[in-house]
């Protein structure tokens, strides 16, 4: 937990909170299972990357288990065309859209979750790759996957509040469009100034910010969950620092070692998705056999188990398994 932070704003309904009133209206004492998941057009799994195998059973997931999002869907310019002050008002409007005011974000993560997106935490094929995103479609439900290498839980904040910056800018984005290296360059850089922008909004951020040093950023960082050079590089776009002050924040970042782990690194708790292990835990206490489960998903148990963060052997036929089940708080 981020210690400084305020709790999240408040939301009407989170998506625990819808899968307990679906699963729950039910009149008898076993929930009648959701329509069956639409078969999706792909490789077979052998012949799929990790990722695609991690796409396919959330789309499986998603719609076992009838996940519905509470993203915006604003029309926004094409990436060629938007301008980085744009960009700063949509992750303020992002903000207000989910009911976070100004406040430092305490759980990023359940921000996500709590407003439809599947989360998972996962070890990704690629040595350079920090997280992905996609959109689950026809379902319209959103998809991240957060290397599980990464070693410090700031960093992989900011790797999701990038991947948010793509669903929310860069959802009418085609693929033709990523193969263009100047665009694509463009695209993350709005991912990154989006993530800046989310995390560290422009006033309270600078309120908080009394000089610019190394030590004043340090002091910051367990309140904002963001890492220090993450904060460098914030007041950097907000025109705070001159090329001279940047240069030395950076020489001095670098000299005391910081690229590679910061203070606080070891302090921080990562955060971890709940949304899956919750609705898994729902449908078992509400009568489900846990055997029938991922026939009715159309996937294995172990690959079901590894994307929805299940423990070990949790579908697994008459065992009795101390589920470590996140709680899933509301907004």
């Amino acid at each position: 937990m981020i210690s400084g932070a305020t709790s999240l704003g408040s939301r009407p309904t989170s998506s625990c909170n819808r899968l307990i009133q679906r699963f729950g209206a039910a009149r008898d004492s076993t929930v009648r299972l959701l329509q069956p998941p639409r078969p999706h057009a792909q490789k077979p799994m052998r012949e799929t990357s990790g990722h695609a195998r991690q796409l396919i059973t959330c789309c499986s997931l998603s719609s076992f288990l009838g996940l519905l999002d509470n993203f915006p869907d604003w029309t926004i310019a094409h990436p060629s065309a938007l301008t980085m002050r744009e960009i700063e008002h949509w992750a303020t409007r992002a903000r207000e859209f989910w009911g976070l005011g100004e406040s430092p974000i305490s759980n990023l993560l359940r921000v996500a979750e709590n407003n439809g997106a599947i989360v998972i935490r996962d070890y990704l094929d690629a040595e350079t790759l920090d997280a992905l995103s996609e959109w689950l479609e026809p379902e319209g439900v959103p998809f991240v996957v957060l290397n599980a290498d990464k070693e410090s839980a700031v960093r992989s904040r900011m790797d999701l509040a990038h991947e948010l910056g793509h669903i929310v800018l860069h959802r009418g984005v085609r693929t033709e469009d990523l193969n263009k290296k100047v665009l694509f360059k463009q695209i993350e850089q709005q991912a990154f100034r989006f993530a800046g922008a989310l995390l560290l909004p422009e006033r309270p951020f600078l309120r908080d910010l009394h000089s610019l040093s190394l030590d004043a950023l340090r002091a910051l960082k367990s309140k904002w969950g963001v890492a220090i050079g993450a904060m460098i590089h914030r007041i950097a776009d907000l025109g705070v620092l001159s090329e001279d002050q940047e240069k030395r924040l950076w020489i001095n970042y670098n000299r005391r070692g910081w690229r590679r782990r910061e203070p606080l690194d070891d302090q921080l708790a990562f955060e971890m998705p709940s949304l899956l292990p919750q609705a898994f835990q729902i449908l078992i206490d509400q009568g489900h056999d846990r055997e029938q489960i991922p026939g009715s998903i159309g996937h294995g148990r172990s690959q079901i188990e590894q994307v929805a963060n299940l423990p070990e052997n949790f579908l697994m036929p008459s065992i009795s398994v101390q589920a470590k089940i996140i709680p899933f708080k509301k907004a």
